[in-house]
Formats: structure tokens, sequence, C-alpha cells
């Protein structure tokens, strides 16, 4: 099932805190989508991406801004919705 306006992302076992790779696949990812015309307003990351970027930017979170990523709202992902496939990113 397909979400518009989100997008998902499961880190590989390790890589969870390159925060680097996260964001160059969310601009390409952005960059899709609004080429093909879809409006984008959220990210939906596994737990372990959640926590590293909660810990980055805790100091805004501290302040009562959301936690965003390239202006997207990020929320970590239900287990039962989770991507299959570790790594892979996918418009939801």
């Amino acid at each position: 099932m397909t979400t518009p306006g989100v997008l998902h992302y499961s880190a590989e076992f390790g890589d969870e805190s390159s925060l680097a790779a996260l964001f160059d696949v969310v601009r390409a990812l952005l960059v899709g989508a609004i080429e093909n015309g879809e409006v984008v307003d959220e990210l939906v990351v596994d737990s372990r991406v959640h926590e590293v970027l909660a810990t980055t930017k805790a100091k805004e979170l501290s302040r009562g801004r959301p936690l965003t990523v390239l202006g997207l709202a990020v929320r970590p992902v239900r287990a039962e919705l989770a991507p299959p496939t570790p790594g892979r990113w996918s418009e939801a």
C-alpha cells in the first residue's frame, strides 16, 4: 500500500548513523517526486535512524521544534509497515 506524500527509509545494519547518506537519498527522492508533480511532506524512517536524528537534533527538539529533514516531518515507521528490504528507499 502506498501513501501519497510519504517517503520511507530503512538503513542497512551499521549505516543507521550515516546522515549524509540519508540526506543524499532524500534529496534525490524529493527531486523525483517533485518532477512527477507529487507533494511530499513526510519522511518515515526505521527506529534506529529516528533515534540518531532525534539525538542529533536534541537541541531543536528541546525548543519545541518538530523533527524534520529537508523540510519533511520525520516519524518512525510502525513495525507492521516497515519496508521489507533494509537499505532500500522507496516512495510510498
